[in-house]
């Protein structure tokens, strides 16, 4: 009777959307989006960065001087990738997804052109995005983490739209 009562008890509070205890997190998402239309300074328009631990992420978030607190990131579980983007306003760049080449050790934005064959303004608009990216999904070793499939300047290593970073650091 009292496992009845418990069970109808369960049943009702999961009918009613109240939360239960009992239910485990939902898994997170290979990449969340924390935040789009970023730019750390124009004078580096295309740049990327790696946070591994909030310390990192919390000075990230100071650089792309963003009104509002820093998002929640679960560090054993996600880092940090922001892909710094800025481009003419009347074409702007889409982030599309994050690709991840486990082969290569390479991990890369994936954008797209939002008014292609269009004429383009001669400004700067901030374009980036800041993402959670589950630890479960990117190599564990160092790997290359890049603007875009082809960098800029695929010879020069000290190239801010490339880095390396180290998934095991924290």
């Amino acid at each position: 009777m009292r496992a009845g009562l418990l069970l109808t008890a369960l049943l009702f509070a999961a009918c009613s959307g109240a939360p239960s205890s009992q239910l485990s997190a939902a898994p997170a998402e290979p990449v969340r989006i924390l935040a789009q239309g970023l730019s750390i300074a124009f004078e580096e328009p295309f740049s990327v960065f790696a946070a591994t631990n909030l310390t990192e992420h919390e000075a990230l978030w100071d650089r792309l001087d963003h009104p509002t607190d820093t998002p929640d990131v679960d560090f054993e579980r996600e880092l940090v990738v922001y892909l710094g983007m800025a481009g003419s306003s009347s074409c702007p760049e889409s982030f599309q997804r994050l690709i991840v080449d486990l082969d290569a050790n390479r991990v890369h934005g994936e954008w797209q052109n939002l008014s292609p064959g269009n004429a383009c303004s001669d400004d700067l608009a901030a374009q980036g995005v800041l993402l959670a990216v589950s630890r479960a999904e990117l190599p564990t070793t160092p790997f290359i983490l890049s603007l875009r499939a082809q960098p800029i300047c695929a010879d020069c290593p000290e190239h801010p739209d490339q880095m390396v970073v180290d998934p095991a650091a924290r």
